[in-house]
């Protein structure tokens, strides 16, 4: 008789896979269904492979973890969901104070058995400096609550690594765009407080684009993240900047633009023959349909 390698897990009505082929089975299938929002087994499996380290099941997983330019990670609701479901968490307060261009996001976690509570802020002015505030997009639609997720991740981070598997971003940041440290000080010295590691992984990641023949670009709107040769990024830019019909679009590419920024420079510098051609292409579609939203963004 042949047998499965499948377990039940506490709830009897969820399957475990416990060997790699069970695994990919059951990837499979999820991402056929069109379960959650990766795109083929591979990025399940490793959704799965995540989840599984944190306590989620194979389904819990699908819906809490993403992968983004090849970093798994995981939604904020379910880092905190996964917090709360460990006993270790005392408490956590969430709030946002002030109004319009003065809000502040705030989060304070206090882990059981730790003499100190951990809290983080992020603000609109810290969202401006990092180029997000009023990019069209989430940004638009859900300002408050992606401010909400900035310091909700910093503090679960920062109080419970263990749990956590020392991720370094939620999905919330890692689809939003580059990460950006905005508490950075002139004398170029990290003010105290400063998550450490995001310094280390936007090192990497230069180190990374500049000695890889491709480039991981961030997704905005509607526009999903991708990777192209270094080769191809002009081609792919003009084409982008063509088929901009409408303000919408305008302020869509413009998002994008602004978010991949760092990327496209590296690539493409300031001043090059290519970078003139793409500043006048991005002019012109400016008169057509920027004169509004698009103002101060080129």
């Amino acid at each position: 008789m042949k047998t499965t390698a499948l377990t039940m897990g506490t709830n009897p009505m969820v399957i475990v896979p416990t060997d790699f082929q069970s695994a990919m089975a059951i990837a499979e299938v999820m991402v056929k269904a069109g379960f959650g929002n990766l795109k083929n087994k591979e990025q399940a499996f490793v959704a799965m492979q995540l989840g599984a380290g944190v306590g989620l099941t194979p389904m819990q997983a699908m819906l809490g973890v993403s992968v983004i330019n090849g970093k798994p990670a995981l939604y904020g609701d379910t880092m905190l969901a996964v917090v709360k479901a460990s006993g270790l968490l005392e408490y956590i307060k969430e709030e946002i104070v002030g109004k319009d261009d003065m809000m502040v996001a705030k989060c304070t976690v206090k882990r059981k058995g730790e003499p100190e509570p951990v809290c983080h802020e992020w603000s609109v002015a810290d969202a401006k400096k990092a180029g997000k505030w009023g990019t069209a997009g989430v940004w638009t639609q859900y300002g408050k609550r992606m401010l909400q997720m900035r310091p909700r991740g910093f503090s679960l981070r920062d109080a419970f690594p263990d749990l956590l598997l020392g991720l370094q971003h939620t999905v919330e940041e890692l689809t939003d765009g580059p990460i950006i440290n905005v508490t950075q000080e002139s004398d170029n010295k990290w003010t105290e407080g400063t998550d450490l590691m995001m310094k280390r992984v936007v090192q990497d990641t230069v180190l990374e684009q500049a000695t890889s023949s491709k480039v991981s670009l961030y997704g905005s709107g509607s526009v999903q993240a991708m990777e192209v040769e270094k080769s191809d990024l002009y081609e792919l830019i003009e084409k982008m900047i063509g088929i901009i019909l409408d303000t919408g679009a305008f302020e869509e590419y413009t998002a994008w633009s602004r978010t991949n920024y760092p990327i496209i420079q590296g690539v493409i510098p300031k001043g090059s023959p290519e970078s003139l051609k793409l500043g006048k292409l991005y002019i012109e579609k400016k008169k057509q349909y920027g004169t509004v939203a698009g103002e101060g963004h080129e």
